[in-house]
């Protein structure tokens, strides 16, 4: 990486990202991690070790909190399959694109869209818990200030993440009306402080 950016709030440039793509576009950092790290799991050195399914969902945990976790039970096209590990790593997503974990924890923000995907409803988190998983700061969900609204769906309970950069290269927030709605950053600064 060799491009610098300002996000919202930076007073200079700090933010180091890939240098954009031949056709302008801006490279899509995470996309760009996650697609050197599937080729690096694909390539031969991997093949006889790892088993990547796609399209796929965990269902839930299989074995008993007494037991520990012995695999998961998952779906694919409609067809269900255990697979048995010697070992399970919960790496779960969040859980704001609704679901009975937002309405438990965090409630007041469910009336807001979320710029998580569909997915993020919170079920790696649930069979964790269900196998005795402990679980913290639940209640903590950041919303975020910025999305990109489609106007034939202003009232969608999923956006688009609108970048910070877009405030750190002179965007402003306007309310619906177009009427800015934050501060300065030099005003918002004093009040906060």
């Amino acid at each position: 990486m060799k491009d610098s950016t300002r996000l919202g709030g930076h007073s200079f440039r700090r933010t180091w990202r890939f240098s954009p793509m031949p056709d302008g576009r801006p490279q899509p950092v995470g996309w760009t991690i996650m697609k050197t790290l599937m080729d690096a799991l694909k390539s031969d050195e991997y093949k006889d070790r790892l088993n990547i399914k796609l399209n796929s969902a965990v269902k839930g945990f299989l074995g008993s909190e007494e037991n520990g976790v012995l695999g998961v039970l998952s779906e694919s096209s409609g067809e269900m399959e255990e697979i048995r590990a010697d070992a399970v790593v919960l790496a779960s997503g969040g859980y704001c694109a609704g679901g009975d974990i937002l309405l438990k924890y965090a409630g007041e923000n469910a009336k807001f869209p979320t710029t998580n995907g569909p997915w993020a409803t919170g079920d790696g988190i649930t069979f964790g818990m269900e196998f005795g998983a402990a679980a913290r700061d639940l209640e903590h969900v950041q919303v975020h200030p910025t999305s990109f609204v489609n106007k034939s769906d202003p009232f969608a309970t999923t956006n688009f993440l609108a970048p910070e950069s877009l405030r750190g290269t002179g965007g402003i927030l306007v309310n619906g009306e177009g009427r800015r709605c934050v501060p300065t950053q030099a005003r918002l600064t004093a009040t906060l402080v």
